[in-house]
């Protein structure tokens, strides 16, 4: 219970802490209005089955400024001042500006790195949604294309 309270704790501080200036908040948290989130299913509405993604379909730069994370019990939404980015470039990807592109494996909908795992929610030629799992906490962003 302590651990689960401690990470609840870091994780929402490195939520306001992504930013290049620490003093400014990179968005807000509020409880989540959906409480039954299926963090690994796969929206129909997609635009291939979750069998077919290709790493080209995830080309590009993707900006997230909406979210919702679970950390143990706690169930949050997020607005993001600042986007969270995840940028696909050939066989790689990188989830910030400042970090540098890792290689990655792509099982069905569910991306795969040494430092990542991220299930593929949704994806349209201008929307991706994915839900990144650590144990048994989950962060989702929904990503838009940006041009």
């Amino acid at each position: 219970m302590k651990t689960k309270t401690i990470l609840s704790i870091y994780s929402i501080g490195l939520l306001f802490s992504c930013s290049p200036n620490p003093t400014q908040r990179v968005g807000s948290t509020s409880p989540a209005a959906n409480r039954n989130i299926a963090w690994e299913a796969y929206d129909p509405g997609s635009m291939v089955s979750k069998t077919e993604i290709t790493p080209q379909q995830l080309q590009g730069e993707w900006a997230a400024y909406k979210g919702v994370y679970k950390f143990g019990e706690h169930l949050n939404e997020m607005k993001l001042n600042q986007p969270f980015i995840v940028e696909v470039q050939n066989q790689a990807f990188r989830r910030n500006k400042d970090s540098q592109f890792g290689a990655f494996e792509l099982f069905e909908n569910v991306i795969i790195s040494k430092a990542d795992t991220g299930i593929i929610n949704k994806l349209t030629a201008t929307e991706l949604t994915i839900s990144w799992k650590s144990g048994s906490n989950y962060t989702r962003y929904l990503y838009e294309k940006k041009p």
